[in-house]
This record gives C-alpha cells, structure tokens and sequence, in this order.
C-alpha cells in the first residue's frame, strides 16, 4: 500500500511540473477594501463582545482546486467593537500595544472543507499562526 500510495505522488508530482503554468499555483493580492476580520469574544459569561479588524495587506495562493498558503497583516488600529472607549483601551499597552507593536500577523497553512458546501451556512476549518506584539501562536478557527 505504501508503495503504491508513494508511486501515485511521484506520478502527481511529475504531472504537477508538466503542466502548463495557467493551472499552477497562482498568487493572488488581498483586496483591503473587500477584506476584514470579525471576531467574537466572551465577556463575563453574560454576552459576547463583537469586533473586526480592517486594512487587510497579504496575498493568497490558490491552484485553481485549493486555496492555501494565505498571509496577512492588520493594523491593530483598525479594531472596531462599536466602543469608543474600547477599542482605545485595545489599543493601549494592556492589550495590543499599537504603538510599539502596530501590526498583527496571520498565517493560514491548513485549510478543510466542509463535506457540502451546498448547505446554508458552510464554515471552511482553518489552522494557521497568529502573531501578536511578537509572540507567535498557533490557532484553528472557522472561516
């Protein structure tokens, strides 16, 4: 079986490197202006505190089958909750530290799709790194 499955990848391997370079990998820019983060937060165990992030810069590479390999940054000075006050506080050095640390860095190496994609509501699993003020984390999310 290990034999068979190896000689089945150098095959696609081979085929990959003859195609012509319209079905290769592509890489493609992230539209800023199309392109945000959302996120939600528990808060006390009562509600949940809602916020994005905005001005997206990275690229994506995608092969006509497979998104992969997306990468990003963020001002952390976009953070929006619909707070004033909050997000000032977000900003400060208790949270993101914005002045010392302006940009948030995002890798998605792993991307699962959902079985259907013709259900309402399909979520694409997600894992990647998330580096904040220097530190970086590995996460998985729904995208």
């Amino acid at each position: 079986m290990k034999a068979f499955l190896f000689e089945i990848s150098l095959f696609l391997i081979f085929l990959f490197a003859l195609l012509p370079p319209s079905t290769r990998a592509e890489t493609w820019a992230i539209n800023p202006d199309h392109s945000e983060v959302r996120f939600a937060i528990e808060f006390l165990g009562l509600s949940d505190v809602h916020g994005s992030l905005s001005d997206m810069q990275g690229n994506l590479e995608w092969d006509k089958q497979t998104l992969r390999n997306i990468k990003f940054t963020i001002p952390l000075k976009t953070v929006y909750t619909a707070n004033k006050m909050r997000d000032q506080h977000l900003c400060s050095s208790v949270f993101f530290d914005c002045q010392q640390f302006p940009l948030a860095q995002i890798e998605i190496n792993s991307i699962i799709v959902p079985d259907s994609l013709k259900k309402p509501n399909s979520w694409f699993e997600i894992q990647g790194q998330l580096t904040l003020k220097n530190v970086c984390k590995k996460f998985k999310g729904l995208a």
